[in-house]
């Protein structure tokens, strides 16, 4: 009973849940927008996002890979505030985390990227 109440369509949680999920959709376009800026530039190869709710995505704790040359492979996660960094970095020591906030411009993604993995025009 408890968790029906709780969970009603227009509580504060299912409110709360549904603001942060367009925060993380709208960071994971932006980075997604700033690969393929990179990927025009020279800096990366190629790049790829993982499909929502699939295994990279879900239990791997990785949203986007880029190539860069010779064919090295980066995965990452993409998350919108310092408590999701602080939660992704407690479980996935592996996976390196940026942080892209809502107002963040594409050219800010693109400079966090490059400072963030050392990417430099590939030649």
């Amino acid at each position: 009973m408890y968790f029906q109440n709780h969970y009603r369509q227009d509580s504060p949680f299912r409110i709360l849940r549904k603001l942060q999920n367009e925060r993380g959709e709208i960071s994971e376009e932006k980075v997604s927008r700033a690969c393929a800026a990179l990927k025009q530039k020279g800096f990366i190869y190629d790049f790829s996002q993982s499909k929502k709710n699939s295994f990279n995505d879900r239990v791997r704790k990785r949203d986007f890979l880029i190539i860069v040359m010779p064919f090295r492979k980066i995965w990452f996660q993409v998350k919108s505030s310092n408590c999701g960094v602080q939660n992704h970095l407690k479980k996935n020591t592996d996976v390196p985390v940026i942080k892209i906030e809502p107002q963040y411009s594409t050219e800010d993604v693109e400079r966090i990227l490059i400072e963030k993995f050392s990417l430099s025009v590939q030649v």
